[in-house]
């Protein structure tokens, strides 16, 4: 009988922040927008012996800021975000790998040994404030001359 190493597979990309500032027509001026990322995952482990891939993605936080100057003193700055006002330091529903509360997670699980596969979906309780000035910004921002 010829037998062949059949080798797992364990992958993990963290990032624990990317962040992206919008700047206008020319780098002198002030950032229009910020988006920061916080603490991206992406796993993803494969055993080939039991035929069982599993894969997550997950987003702790995106936070987006108005660095519009003039805005400093206002109310709303931050436009997205994750809203932490509604969750308990005991909540059990969240993943394994963190117990705070994630803005996005995606798990999925492929068993072909039993031809199964499992996916898994959650969004976290995010803030999304509208700011009508801003919104009038970012599209003169992204048309294209």
């Amino acid at each position: 009988t010829a037998s062949s190493s059949q080798q797992i597979m364990d992958i993990t990309f963290k990032m624990e922040e990317f962040s992206l500032d919008l700047y206008g027509h020319s780098a002198s001026e002030d950032s229009i927008l910020s988006l920061c990322a916080l603490e991206a995952l992406f796993t993803m482990k494969t055993i080939p012996k039991e035929k069982l891939t599993k894969s997550t993605l997950s987003l702790k936080d995106l936070v987006c800021f108005d660095r519009r100057p003039g805005t400093a003193e206002r109310e709303f700055r931050r436009v997205i975000g994750i809203n932490n006002n509604n969750v308990s330091s005991t909540d059990t529903t969240q993943p394994e790998h963190n117990d705070a509360p994630r803005l996005f997670l995606l798990q999925h699980v492929n068993n072909s040994s039993v031809d199964i596969q499992e996916i898994e979906v959650q969004i976290g309780s995010s803030q999304i404030v509208i700011i009508p000035d801003l919104i009038a910004v970012m599209t003169k921002f992204s048309k294209i001359p």
